[in-house]
């Protein structure tokens, strides 16, 4: 049986197992050093799902990755979301751009991430 493992501890663990740094990770992301922190040191975040949208971007992760760290977040993508689907895309096309995305998103009507 698989244990239960939480949003932080499978972001941290993704992060360590590709090599890639904390700093890496959270400028590619653009989110900031303190909430970046924040959501290191555990304390039950609940992370927004634009927030979880830069992670898998800063990440890089491929679309089976996006979709758990999602799962265990409590969130997933919504075929019915246009935000959702535009970012999925970018995902599947594995262009981590967050800036790139934004432009898209705005182009069609739809909050940034």
């Amino acid at each position: 049986m698989k244990p239960i493992v939480g949003f932080g501890e499978y972001l941290f663990d993704y992060i360590d197992k590709n090599d890639m740094t904390d700093v890496e990770v959270y400028k590619k992301a653009q989110i900031d050093r303190r909430l970046f922190s924040k959501i290191r040191s555990g304390n039950d975040y609940q992370p927004k799902k634009s927030n979880i949208f830069r992670l898998i971007i800063g990440c890089e992760m491929d679309e089976k990755h996006a979709e758990e760290l999602l799962k265990l977040a409590g969130f997933c993508f919504s075929s019915n979301d246009k935000r959702d689907v535009i970012v999925k895309y970018f995902i599947i096309n594995s262009i981590f751009d967050v800036d790139r995305i934004n432009l898209v998103l705005d182009y069609f009507g739809v909050k940034n991430i």
